[in-house]
Order: C-alpha cells, then sequence, then structure tokens
C-alpha cells in the first residue's frame, strides 16, 4: 500500500481527494492543525490517519511520518473566503506554512508535491488561460499563490522530486462551501426560494469535484508523462466555458424551479465579476485526460445528495 500525505482533509477538495484515494486502497496521512476542531469531518477509513501538525512544524516532525511517502497534496490555505480574499498578512502566512511543507518533503524523500493552485493568478486576462500566461492577481491570495509557485518551484528544481502547481478555476460537489454560488443556487432553488444574483454576464467554467479528484489523482499517477523542462502549472478546469447565466439558468431547470432568478441585483467585485477562460488544451496534451462529468450530470447528483441530506 502506497503511503500520501495530504494537508488540508477537512476541507472541501482535501476530502473528496481523500475518498478517492481511500477507494484505490492508499494509506492517507492527513494533516490537522494541532487546534483544529474540525477533525472529525475527515473521512473515515481504516486507511486514514489524522496527523496533528501545524505546516510550520512539519519540517521538525518526520517523526510523525513513514519513510516512505510517495506524494504529497497540498490544500492547506487559510483566508478563502470573501471576507479575507484581500488579506496580505493571512495569505503571506499561509505562503510560508506551505513552502515548509514543501521543505519538509524535499527533507523527506518525497516523490511528487502536488499543491491547489488558483485561477486567481492569472487575474483579469481577457484572453485564453493558458499555463505560460503571464500573470497580473488582482487579490492578496491570487499574489501569494503565484509567489509561492515561484520560490517553491525553485525550491524543488533539480531536486528530483516533481512538484506540480495545479491551478484550480471553479469546482462545485458534495461538501462544498454552502456560501458557494452553486450550493446556493441549488439550495434555493429546491425551495424555489427568489434569487438575487449578479448581472451573470462573465464567461465561466464549472467542474465536478469527483473530476477534479480524478485530475489530482491523473497528475501523481502519471507524473512520469510531464517532461523534464515542464514548468509544472497545469489548469484545472473542463472545456466547457460558457456565460455564467447559461449555468444558473439550466440549474432552474433541473431543479423544475419556480424560484425568481433577479439577475443584476447587485454588482460582484473585480476578481469576481471577470470572465474565467481556461484552456485545458496542456493536460490534455500530456496525459490525454478530459473531464467525463458533464454539468447537468454533476448538477442532478448533486441535488440528489441535498435531498438526502434534507430527509436524513
Amino acid at each position: 500500500m502506497k503511503n500520501v500525505i495530504v494537508t488540508g482533509g477537512t476541507g472541501f477538495l482535501g476530502r473528496n481527494l481523500i475518498r478517492r484515494l481511500c477507494a484505490d486502497n492508499y494509506h492517507i496521512y492527513a494533516v490537522v492543525r494541532p487546534e483544529s476542531v474540525n477533525t472529525d469531518l475527515l473521512p473515515k477509513h481504516e486507511n486514514v490517519t489524522p496527523v496533528r501538525c501545524s505546516l510550520a512544524d512539519l519540517p521538525a516532525r518526520a517523526d510523525l511520518f513513514p519513510a516512505d511517502c510517495d506524494c504529497f497534496f497540498h490544500f492547506a490555505w487559510g483566508g478563502v473566503n470573501r471576507e479575507q480574499i484581500n488579506s496580505e498578512e493571512i495569505h503571506s502566512r499561509s505562503r510560508e506554512d506551505s513552502l515548509a511543507a514543501v521543505q519538509f518533503a524535499l527533507d523527506h524523500g518525497v516523490k511528487c508535491f502536488i499543491d491547489a493552485g488558483s485561477r486567481s493568478e492569472y487575474g483579469a486576462e481577457k484572453q485564453m488561460f493558458r499555463e505560460d500566461l503571464e500573470c497580473h492577481p488582482l487579490v492578496a491570495y491570487g499574489r501569494n499563490k503565484l509567489k509561492f509557485y515561484q520560490q517553491a518551484h525553485a525550491m524543488c528544481k533539480g531536486s528530483g522530486m516533481r512538484f506540480i502547481h495545479a491551478r484550480i478555476f471553479s469546482v462545485y460537489g458534495v461538501d462544498d462551501h454552502p456560501w458557494s454560488l452553486i450550493y446556493t443556487a441549488v439550495s434555493k432553488m429546491m425551495r424555489n426560494q427568489e434569487m438575487e444574483l449578479s448581472h451573470c454576464t462573465q464567461m465561466w467554467n464549472f467542474m465536478d469535484v469527483r473530476d477534479t479528484s480524478d485530475l489530482f489523482m491523473t497528475f501523481f499517477e502519471k507524473r512520469d508523462m510531464i517532461p523534464g523542462n515542464d514548468n509544472g502549472i497545469f489548469n484545472v478546469a473542463t472545456d466547457d466555458t460558457r456565460p455564467l447565466r447559461e449555468f444558473v439558468e439550466e440549474i432552474h431547470r433541473i431543479t423544475n424551479s419556480t424560484s425568481e432568478l433577479k439577475f443584476g441585483a447587485f454588482r460582484q467585485g473585480a476578481d469576481s465579476a471577470m470572465s474565467i477562460l481556461p484552456d485545458m488544451t496542456k493536460v490534455e496534451k500530456t496525459f490525454g485526460w478530459k473531464a467525463r462529468i458533464s454539468f447537468s450530470e454533476g448538477i442532478r447528483h448533486l441535488v440528489e445528495q441535498m435531498g438526502e441530506e434534507n430527509h436524513a
């Protein structure tokens, strides 16, 4: 059985990846902060070992992990919400903690380090977001994610550990944040409640979290397919990019809702109002990978799961 390390395992992306890792018979060492009250959110499975340790302390706590760790999946990062998205203090601290995780992985002989980057790194470009595009992030979150990539990439160069920076666009699914657009829309429309929205004219892209987990596993298991001189950046999205309003209206149809959709009821901030145009060519060419779950299929699955939760 292969051993992997996961940070951020109590969060949306981390929990879903851990479930996938368990299904594939990996042993997961799930790092949680010593003071965390969310440890119970980790998936319950015999293959999951919680490890209470701060990221800053990881380099000094190699004794908590087995000697042979194949991959370090890094999702932990503070301030990923509307209120703190532009806090330089919070995101700078998350960047430093993340660099400590990279140093631990290097010292511990981990074969592969995969972290969760963000579409926020690109900024407000009006062209397809390719992995070699020059970035101009607008908020502290994006600036520090980009700086982390630059610093970590330099640390790992020539080390023998494959470093992969996965720039995630917009993911939805089971265990999503209750304040996310998709979760809010499905919840309100299932109850036929009025929903206030922006004009929703920007181009957008949504990915089912099961596809996200599958792509992260592809990065790890097919990392030898990446050319040696590659920059290590890969977009995490689908080929389905269209006006955001179309996605909202599709949810409305799928839920058979009578909710009134009040488009233009409020204005969004600069980072939220811009279009996102992910180019998935590099992922497809490198790994032969494409998202398998259509938006309509993903929403129907989410509606089913949320319906079961409401009746539990």
